[in-house]
């Protein structure tokens, strides 16, 4: 019985004291971005939240978006925080938790400008996000995509006509017109996505996955998460 007990201890706490690597990419408001050179945004709340509900020590490791997924395959961070979406082609190599979050897609284009649908975009040069789901909506629809890690760089592609459409997360796509009034949103749709989730490593940390899935539920539970819906704006 003391051996059960034993075990049992030491798989209830196997995450208490080492650290988890969070991977994030702080370009990415309001969910991911740095404020006063330190890290904010909605992804870092929740899992500073989660860590305190399930008694976990994390370390956020900012670093590109794309280069994410590769970093949890080699084992530089144990999981990712960073608006990542849950897709066929990232279950292959990845596993994820419940979803924490589902979005939206917004397109954009200048104030004046022609365009007035999605389908219009066929061979018309559209800015998206590097890794962003946003990338396959775009080349589905035929478009000429630019790949850009940075999301302001990708509206000033547009403002400065060296693309002629945008295609973002709608929160995203919302912060950058209330910035640059000359761009305007001509179409909104469910991202199609299965939602925001964090991503582990497939086949690997189950017991961590867990334990974030069990955090998540208690933040919510809390009153927490609504909290920081609101104060992000989401």
């Amino acid at each position: 019985m003391k051996k059960i007990f034993l075990v049992l201890f030491i798989s209830l706490f196997a995450y208490a004291n080492q650290v988890v690597k969070v991977g994030i990419s702080a370009n990415y408001a309001p969910f991911d971005m740095m404020v006063d050179g330190k890290l904010s945004g909605f992804d870092v709340d929740l899992v500073e939240e989660i860590a305190k509900a399930s008694n976990l020590k994390i370390e956020f490791v900012n670093m590109s978006f794309d280069g994410l997924i590769p970093s949890l395959v080699a084992g530089k961070i144990t999981m990712i925080a960073s608006g990542m979406s849950i897709s066929e082609q990232r279950k292959k190599n990845c596993d994820f938790s419940e979803p924490y979050f589902f979005g939206k897609t917004m397109y954009l284009k200048r104030k004046g400008d022609a365009i007035s649908n999605k389908e219009e975009l066929k061979g018309v040069k559209t800015g998206v996000k590097l890794g962003t789901i946003q990338e396959n909506t775009a080349r589905n629809l035929g478009a000429n995509v630019v790949l850009h890690e940075d999301s302001a760089v990708v509206i000033m592609s547009l403002i400065n006509k060296h693309i002629d459409a945008v295609v973002f997360d709608s929160f995203v796509a919302k912060k950058f017109m209330a910035k640059n009034p000359e761009i305007e949103s001509f179409y909104e749709e469910n991202d199609g996505a299965l939602g925001f989730a964090f991503v582990f490593a497939k086949g690997k940390n189950q017991e961590l996955r867990n334990k974030i899935n069990e955090g998540l539920e208690k933040v919510k539970a809390s009153g927490k998460y609504d909290e920081l819906i609101k104060k992000y704006g989401l």
